[in-house]
């Protein structure tokens, strides 16, 4: 092997250790400094994507001013709005007996204050020993945000009302047993 061939090599794999693992696609990011986050080395060096830090206190972008979002579209289906979880099952007319694996439904990621007034959000029930669940048939517009959300990013993806069309409450599940 010639001594440019091996100096090629050892370019390409300096540049491979360097850029990875990955935390994600550098193609679902806005900016070029974030796509340059999702190395895990440099991460550690410089921080995440869409991070930022002021006066100590780290702050995660994850809106549009970050990630490259989807066209808008019409969507329907089910929404279980529960404490620490906002599942969104597309297409579906009823509420499941019980709750769909994280990686096949969606989070909804809605906004209360831009949202129609009638969505429940409750307090943690005593007597029942759990928070509440509220579940909507809903129809909106709305774009998809890429990888995976919601919290701790366990849903398989992530999506984004820009305008309710419809509400409709549905006998919501036992937060005992769902």
């Amino acid at each position: 092997m010639s001594r440019r061939k091996i100096f090629g090599f050892a370019i390409v794999v300096s540049v491979a250790i360097v850029f990875w693992p990955w935390l994600g696609n550098p193609g679902d990011f806005v900016k070029w400094e974030d796509r340059f986050k999702t190395s895990v080395p440099i991460a550690l060096a410089f921080g995440l994507p869409c991070e930022t830090r002021e006066d100590g206190v780290i702050f995660h972008d994850i809106g549009p001013d970050c990630y490259r979002f989807s066209e808008l579209r019409d969507y329907s289906g089910i929404w279980i709005n529960q404490f620490e979880g906002s599942t969104f099952i597309e297409g579906g007319d009823e509420v499941p007996t019980k709750r769909p694996p994280f990686e096949e439904t969606a989070w909804l990621q809605y906004d209360p204050v831009r949202e129609p007034s009638g969505i429940d959000i409750f307090d943690y029930d005593e007597e029942l020993g759990c928070y509440p669940i509220a579940a909507y048939h809903v129809r909106f517009v709305g774009r998809e945000r890429p990888g995976g959300g919601g919290h701790l990013g366990l849903w398989g993806r992530e999506i984004w009302p820009e305008r309710m069309v419809e509400i409709e409450h549905l006998p919501a599940p036992n937060c005992q047993t769902y």
